[in-house]
């Protein structure tokens, strides 16, 4: 009954009325997924596929249009005539012009070069939270499965978390990126695009952030009466082939630079940037508590106020959604908030192995001998980032 179930544990996703996996019938999905609790990797890859093909359709049959935008054409078209951040921004993604970067410390050299790259589900280790039942609630909201189906899968099908990174000599080349990327390490993986674009998802900042606050934390899962409020694009992972759909977003990264801000943290310069937006309340105690989120954290993410007066991308807001209800644009609720920047964060599903990684760049250490041999050995580029 076991291998039964796990056989059959992406059906559950798409069919999330359904409470056994017993009474599940079969889909064209099932002679793809593993049948073992720890997939090959062929198997974990194909499945991250066929992940994305599914956010595909939950974006073609409705999600896409809750950003204000029925489709890509109508987003293009209000890119190309909102100003020159807007077309900056469509152009970087619409050309591929960035590179999908995972960021690790230097003591992970050698088990990444011996085992490849894993996610926290595999290892039990994170830049983030160690939280693994909270990531299997936060991952199962995003793509629209009911948490038993998802935690069923093969972790190492769940995403590895990554960011886009400027590409040099491309129309992103010279961009800033938020200091939050620090959080993650030393060593930047830059993944071979063309063997993971297929099974790459994105969204505009930390998708845990974003999500967390809709959880039961009893549960970790999106309580009933809150599943309408995250049926939108901004709680599903984007899949790559929808990229552009994070353009408005990063073009709010790319305007006018401004300054804002107290502490370590957010005492920045902002613009000219290859990231995202963030709101945080300059008391966060107490205004985010009362707002009807917890206390120390971001009210939220992304409120797009659009600086040349159109109307632009309808983004929820985690923390505060209950404002959002209200009117969109959350600085009317905001008189004391600040902002801060966050990146635009890359998921790939599926097996990452040194086959799949085109550039290591350490930006602290140089890669040993053995270590620089090994990645020589794959063809894998080098590359100084020291500064």
């Amino acid at each position: 009954m076991k291998r039964f179930c796990i056989l059959f544990a992406l059906s559950i996703w798409a069919l999330s009325s359904l409470n056994s996996c017993v009474s599940s019938p079969k889909t064209a999905w099932d002679s793809r997924l593993p049948s073992a609790a720890t997939a090959s990797v062929a198997e974990s890859q194909s499945a991250g596929v066929e992940i994305m093909k599914r956010q595909n359709k939950l974006y073609d049959s409705g999600i896409y249009a809750t950003s204000s935008f029925a489709d890509e054409s109508a987003l293009g078209a209000f890119s190309q005539s909102a100003g020159p951040d807007y077309v900056k921004a469509w152009n970087i993604l619409h050309q591929e012009a960035v590179e999908v970067t995972l960021a690790a410390h230097e003591g992970l050299r050698d088990v990444i070069g011996n085992g490849g790259i894993k996610n926290t589900h595999e290892t039990g280790t994170s830049g983030g939270t160690t939280n693994t039942d909270l990531r299997n609630g936060v991952e199962a909201a995003y793509v629209d499965s009911d948490l038993a189906g998802y935690k069923s899968l093969s972790n190492n099908i769940k995403p590895k978390y990554a960011y886009l990174a400027p590409k040099p000599k491309s129309l992103s080349a010279g961009l800033s990126q938020p200091k939050t990327i620090w959080n993650y390490g030393e060593d930047r993986y830059v993944l071979n695009l063309d063997k993971i674009r297929n099974r790459l998802s994105l969204t505009a900042g930390d998708s845990l952030n974003n999500m967390f606050g809709y959880l039961d934390p009893a549960t970790n899962q999106i309580p009933k009466d809150r599943k309408q409020d995250i049926a939108h694009w901004h709680f599903r992972f984007t899949p790559w082939s929808k990229r552009t759909l994070l353009a408005p977003v990063l073009a709010q990264a790319l305007s006018a630079p401004l300054s804002q801000g107290s502490g370590a943290n957010l005492s920045q310069t902002f613009g000219n940037t290859l990231g995202t937006r963030i709101w945080y309340f300059a008391d966060t105690e107490k205004n985010v508590a009362d707002q009807g989120g917890f206390g120390g954290g971001a009210c939220s993410t992304q409120a797009l106020s659009d600086n040349h007066g159109n109307t632009s991308l309808k983004i929820s807001y985690s923390l505060c959604s209950p404002f959002d209800q209200k009117v969109r644009g959350l600085e009317k609720y905001c008189e004391n908030c600040v902002w801060s920047m966050d990146y635009i964060e890359a998921q790939i599903w599926g097996a990452i192995t040194l086959d799949d990684i085109q550039t290591f760049v350490y930006t602290k250490t140089p890669p040993s001998p053995a270590f620089a041999k090994m990645l020589s050995d794959h063809h894998i580029e080098i590359r100084d980032g020291r500064r």
